[in-house]
Parts: C-alpha cells; sequence; structure tokens
C-alpha cells in the first residue's frame, strides 16, 4: 500500500479522506507513515452542537483543531447506537458484517480485521480508552490493542435511564499516561461518552447551560480534551488526528428524546474533523471546509 494511502487508512478508514487528500490542494496529508494517529469518538454527539459548525455549545478546542485541518459539513454515520456505530468506524464494514446490531446482544465475530490490528502490524503501539458500557471489552473490539483501558464501575440502578460510564477527564488522563509511555510510533483511540443521556454536566457547565444541559456536557467535553490535544503538541513526530461521533441525538425532533429508534438527520448527521497536530515548533496549516458528503464506511480495508 502506498504511503499516503497508509496514512488516509490509518487516519480512520472513512470519510471520502481519500477524495480530501488528493482533490482538495489546500489541506493536505504529508506523504509519510511516520507520525501517530489518535482517533477521537464522542458519543452522542449532534454536528450542530459544536461551536465551529455553528453550534450552541462553545467548544473552543475542537475549534482550534478544525481551523488547522479539515472540517466536513455533511459527514453521517452508519447507525444510531453505540456499538454498531464504532465497529463501521473500526473496520469500514457495514455493522451487520461483523454481525453488529444493536449495543447489546451480539459481540464482534472472531476474526474481524480492525484499524488497531492493521496499524499493530505495522509497528504501532496501540491502546483504546473508552468512557461508556457499550464499548467495554465484552464486546469484542479489543483485538489488535495492546492496552484496552475499559475500567468503570458496574451498572446500578435503573438501566433504562443510564449506563455505566466514566468521565471524559478521566478517560483523557489514562490515554495521556499512555501516550507518555510511547517511544515510538502509536495509534490511540479516545472515547468519550458524556454527551450522552441523562444530561448531568459539571456544575459549571449545568449552570451556564441550565436551560440545554446537553450543550453543558459537550462544552464540557470540549474541555476535558483540552488536555489530550496539548499533549499531542509536546510530542516529537506529528499526530494525525480524527475527531467525530457515533451518531447525534434527537433532541426532541421527530418525537423521539434522545437516540436509537429513528434515523433521522439529527441522530445519523456527526461532526468530522481531521488535522495533523505538528511539534510546538511547526506552523499549523490553515484549514478547510469540506463540503462533499462523507461518511463512516466510505473508505473500507482492503
Amino acid at each position: 500500500m502506498a504511503k499516503k494511502g497508509l496514512i488516509v487508512l490509518a487516519a480512520l478508514v472513512l470519510a471520502a479522506a481519500g477524495w480530501w487528500v488528493t482533490r482538495t490542494p489546500a489541506f493536505t496529508l504529508e506523504s509519510t507513515a511516520d507520525r501517530n494517529v489518535l482517533l477521537v469518538t464522542i458519543d452522542t454527539l449532534r454536528a450542530d452542537a459544536l461551536s465551529s459548525y455553528g453550534g450552541q455549545a462553545q467548544t473552543p478546542n475542537l475549534d482550534r483543531l478544525a481551523a488547522q485541518g479539515a472540517r466536513f459539513t455533511f459527514a453521517h454515520s452508519q447507525a444510531v447506537v453505540t456499538l454498531p456505530s464504532h465497529t463501521t468506524i473500526l473496520t469500514g464494514h457495514l455493522p451487520y458484517e461483523p454481525g453488529m446490531r444493536d449495543n447489546s446482544g451480539y459481540r464482534v465475530k472472531d476474526g474481524t480485521v480492525t484499524l488497531a490490528g492493521r496499524l499493530k502490524a505495522l509497528g504501532y503501539a496501540t491502546g483504546a480508552f473508552v468512557g461508556g458500557f457499550p464499548l467495554t471489552k465484552r464486546f469484542g473490539l479489543t483485538p489488535g490493542f495492546d492496552v484496552y483501558d475499559d475500567q468503570m464501575g458496574e451498572l446500578s440502578g435503573d438501566a433504562s435511564f443510564a449506563m455505566p460510564e466514566r468521565p471524559a477527564s478521566d478517560v483523557v488522563a489514562r490515554a495521556n499516561a499512555w501516550i507518555g509511555q510511547q517511544g515510538g510510533k502509536f495509534f490511540g483511540w479516545v472515547h468519550v461518552f458524556d454527551a450522552h443521556s441523562p444530561y448531568r454536566p459539571p456544575a459549571e457547565f449545568a449552570s451556564r447551560y441550565q436551560a440545554q444541559p446537553y450543550y453543558g456536557e459537550v462544552a464540557w467535553i470540549d474541555q476535558a480534551l483540552g488536555p489530550l490535544f496539548d499533549r499531542l503538541a509536546t510530542l516529537s513526530r506529528p499526530t494525525t488526528v480524527i475527531v467525530t461521533a457515533d451518531h447525534g441525538e434527537s433532541l426532541g425532533e421527530h418525537g423521539e428524546a434522545t437516540h436509537g429508534m429513528f434515523a433521522y438527520e439529527s441522530t445519523l448527521h456527526v461532526p468530522l474533523i481531521v488535522a495533523t497536530v505538528t511539534p510546538q515548533s511547526s506552523r499549523a496549516p490553515k484549514g478547510v471546509v469540506v463540503t462533499t458528503p462523507a461518511r463512516h464506511i466510505d473508505i473500507a480495508p482492503s
């Protein structure tokens, strides 16, 4: 596989990234495999929630990343629930192909090749740090990862209202500690779950977004991700960062309070940002806006 093709695949197996690299001269990925790759998936994030997309949540860290990368305005997920969607993101296959149809009662088929497995074979250290129960080890996305960190409390209370999770700040702290131990290139996956219902942002954000706690959660996630992006800027090699969501959130549209039942734009239209974070001494490139349709499934492993 050509080096540029490798970086596009490593950048996520998704989303018309090949079109962007080859046809958008204003912003390209350098043709070298000597870089880290970081995938950040923000659970339950509508595309129109981020301030860089015109949304009501103030997200300066993600906006800054978009300003030096590519911000896709018309990206879509393949499912409206967490586990099937993440299976597509990590394999490049439609959810049913690896055997995923819902968050429970299914497990990724044995032998399914993931992005982590492909990059591990190419000499990358691989680590996953997940924030919500639907992506814990029991569901089968672990192959290829040297570290799969899913430590969180067990389910308590009414499962119809909440699932076990841990805050984005804890996930980022674990990921940053692992990154600090890496001497060579790495592929990291950081998943944060806070925007999932019930919406209970920390007090500062709950106060700021009293009428819209969902947006408070999104703003809180952005703050929590700041130390992760800051850490990347201190590394000796560049890191290609991909930020997307597994699905959106209805917020009452079409009569649905959250997600999981209907496949409308509110739950399928997701943000997608691809950028390279370089050492602090390097000049960041100017970002571009990509309006071409993009999907998590667009580039599959071969």
